[in-house]
């Protein structure tokens, strides 16, 4: 579900929801169950970011997304985005 930004994601988001940030440069995902811990922020339409597919309520992003596990912090994510759902490598 769209969220209107990342206080709202942070506040009343839950896994699967997103917020686009910047303008639409990037984009946060909430891949796991705690807000700050569980939420990924990257670049899209840049040269070093990840497509999108400019659909803000049912987006897709290639390629994958990788949150690499961080002892104590997360356990980290693959998957992608494709339109408005999470999908688990």
């Amino acid at each position: 579900m769209l969220r209107l930004g990342l206080d709202d994601l942070d506040t009343n988001g839950d896994v699967g929801d997103w917020a686009f940030l910047d303008n639409d440069k990037q984009i946060a995902i909430r891949y796991g169950p705690t807000a700050f811990a569980g939420t990924v922020v990257i670049p899209i339409f840049t040269p070093h970011g990840w497509l999108w597919n400019g659909n803000r309520t049912a987006p897709t992003i290639e390629p994958s997304i990788l949150v690499r596990p961080v002892d104590g912090w997360t356990d980290g994510w693959h998957g992608w985005l494709r339109d408005g759902k999470l999908v688990t490598a």
